[in-house]
């Protein structure tokens, strides 16, 4: 029993260590938020990607609300988010051994699954960089009963939609094994817009940080004042 109790002891000083350590790199770090629009996301041999390229490459506060992220995200990309909605997904990759990695998504719907994202962010060698897959839908037509992940565990590429929208005139993803995911991914940032953000608590940036990530290629164009 007096065993038992020193484990659980153990365990609860190291999860608060962690947290502790996860909150010390959100306090300070920036992270690349590489966003993607006007396509579909498909399953392939290593997993998720997306059928179009980043429209826009963003530059947050690691760590942001829920809501902070959405409205930037909005401002950012000119989206009116009284008539729409978001349907975010973030892909991260998941090492299955000798540098072997295998992507798969993360929906970020609130706080709690934001948080995840984060952690998993935090966690990965630089860049810190998160990929969005966007999906925009009316609010008129809205059920979020409707809006579900649909993972298919087998051996193979998927042929069921991993994101399933029965109001949505297409669904966010397709199965598409033949798509090139190393064309278009973190160690790619050469997109046409880079936005600096610092948070609601913050002002914009008119510096990025070399030491976050490698903006090889960016051109760097700011929020204006007004933005956000």
């Amino acid at each position: 029993m007096c065993e038992v109790s020193v484990l659980i002891i153990i365990t609860s000083i190291d999860h608060a260590l962690y947290s502790t350590y996860i909150d010390s790199i959100m306090a300070y770090r920036r992270v690349s938020l590489l966003c993607y629009m006007n396509g579909d996301m498909v399953d392939g041999p290593s997993g998720i990607s997306y059928t179009k390229p980043p429209i826009r490459h963003l530059r947050s506060k690691m760590g942001l609300g829920y809501e902070d992220l959405l409205s930037f995200i909005c401002n950012s990309l000119e989206i009116d988010n009284e008539k729409m909605i978001l349907n975010m997904a973030y892909r991260y990759p998941v090492y299955i051994g000798s540098g072997t990695a295998n992507y798969v998504p993360l929906q970020i719907d609130d706080e709690s699954s934001l948080k995840d994202a984060w952690e998993i962010v935090a966690e990965l060698p630089p860049p810190n960089c998160m990929e969005l897959y966007i999906d925009l839908v009316l609010r008129q037509s809205y059920n979020s009963s409707n809006c579900n992940i649909v993972l298919d565990s087998g051996a193979g590429p998927s042929t069921q939609p991993i994101y399933e929208h029965s109001h949505c005139a297409s669904p966010l993803m397709t199965a598409n094994p033949e798509m090139d995911e190393d064309s278009r991914s973190c160690d790619d940032l050469n997109t046409s817009e880079d936005v600096d953000y610092c948070g609601s608590d913050g002002d914009t940036s008119e510096e990025s940080s070399d030491d976050d990530v490698d903006d090889e290629g960016v051109d760097a164009h700011h929020v204006d004042d007004g933005m956000i």
